[in-house]
């Protein structure tokens, strides 16, 4: 009798730590299941918070619009030296020179903003897409803040008076770079602007985008463009600050430069992370319309690039090394 007593109390002592050990077991899964939540929540609403502006956010696109948006593609071919120097997105600097250029297909743009605001010379040009944007901009400057001392003083250049003008620069002298070499302007595509002020006396000053000029600073990016030379990112950009000259790449591309404090080098840089199929960079432009973004590297001499078949988009070379699609996915009712 003594001896299975002795057995019944070691069996419940062995069950009671059973127990224990279960119970030890349960809390300890508990405790790393409550630290990977709030980890997750914590990560969830970091990211949120990077990632969000206006009421908006920069994403990839997710699972319900991918599947309508990658339902049918179509493969068109470029020629891979050709297009890479077209588009409202190709980068020209020092480091990558634009060639094949030329006014063909440009508009004067004397007489599209007559009555809006001054233009240096009737000569002035730019690119279509990029003239009715800076009309549409200035126009609404107009309204905003009226009449003004506004004046454009350079579009389009080809290469002799980017010459002249660079040679000029180095006459004057200085450390400032201000003036870039031929083949090197921006000037080059049509796709860039320089403000200037012209007085009713028949003086003339820099614009500096201060005052009621601060409008179009503040604002231009709901139009496309953006202020292209800032003083924090001379080091990347290679030239010093340019207060008056603005850059037209696009209005969801312009939006997310400015959101991301991003100058035009560090912006292409970025699209090249986001491919067609697994990860394109998606944004909701102030109009409500929304766009999906991705990069394609150049594949030899013809590069075959996947588009949406059922959805409006525009591609556009980098002048470096590939082509950036961009694709209208919902256009505001």
């Amino acid at each position: 009798m003594k001896q299975e007593k002795v057995v019944k109390v070691k069996k419940k002592q062995a069950m009671e730590k059973a127990r224990k050990h279960r119970l030890r077991k349960q809390r300890r899964n508990l405790t790393v299941g409550m630290i990977l939540l709030v980890g997750g929540i914590g990560l969830l609403m970091i990211l949120n918070a990077y990632i969000k502006w206006n009421g908006h956010e920069i994403k990839m696109v997710n699972q319900k619009v991918e599947k309508r948006y990658l339902k049918q593609w179509s493969e068109v071919e470029v020629d891979s030296r050709e297009q890479l120097e077209m588009g409202n997105l190709i980068l020209v600097n020092e480091q990558h020179p634009i060639r094949g250029y030329s006014d063909e297909g440009m508009v004067a743009i004397g007489d599209l903003l007559k009555g809006i605001c001054n233009v240096k010379s009737k000569e002035i040009k730019l690119n279509k897409e990029a003239a009715y944007a800076l009309c549409r901009m200035l126009t609404d400057f107009k309204k905003e803040k009226g009449d003004s001392d506004l004046n454009i003083i350079s579009g389009y250049r080809d290469f002799n008076t980017q010459e002249a003008l660079h040679y000029q620069s180095l006459l004057e002298g200085g450390d400032e770079v201000f003036v870039a070499k031929p083949d090197r302007s921006e000037h080059h595509t049509g796709l860039a602007v320089d403000f200037g002020l012209c007085y009713k006396d028949g003086t003339s000053a820099e614009y500096d985008g201060t005052g009621v000029y601060g409008w179009i600073n503040e604002n231009c990016y709901k139009y496309g463009f953006i202020m292209r030379y800032d003083k924090q990112k001379k080091a990347l950009t290679g030239i010093s600050y340019e207060p008056w000259h603005f850059r037209y790449v696009g209005c969801m591309h312009a939006q997310l430069m400015k959101k991301l404090d991003l100058c035009l080098e560090e912006y292409e840089d970025l699209i090249k992370s986001y491919h067609y199929k697994t990860k394109p960079l998606q944004g909701i432009t102030n109009d409500l319309n929304q766009y999906a973004i991705y990069y394609v590297p150049v594949k030899g001499n013809k590069t075959l690039i996947r588009v949406p078949a059922s959805e409006s988009y525009t591609l556009s070379g980098n002048n470096m090394d590939g082509f950036i699609i961009t694709v209208k996915m919902v256009t505001k009712e």
